[in-house]
């Protein structure tokens, strides 16, 4: 090969580098690997953790249910007597 074919194979492994780089790091995010939901002191004491929105009167079993936004982690207990209920979808 010639150098000019040498440069451009390490270019396009570059880029496929990064591209499969990019690509993992959406689907940790996607998968909740690489955000941190708030939790509260409760819910790391607490056997069962679920997850309730800013607005709304559902509880989750996933922080990513129901796309809410900067969900708080606490006991299923103190979320039921917060008045909130169980999410259809988490609690089938």
């Amino acid at each position: 090969m010639s150098f000019r074919k040498n440069i451009l194979v390490i270019v396009l492994l570059y880029f496929v580098l990064f591209a499969l780089v990019g690509i993992g790091i959406l689907l940790m995010r996607n998968m909740d690997l690489l955000e941190e939901p708030v939790t509260s002191s409760a819910a790391a004491e607490s056997p069962e953790t679920v997850w309730i929105p800013e607005t709304g009167e559902k509880y989750h079993r996933r922080p990513k249910c129901g796309n809410m936004k900067k969900p708080t982690g606490t006991s299923r207990q103190e979320a039921e007597r917060q008045g909130y209920g169980p999410c259809k979808t988490c609690y089938e």
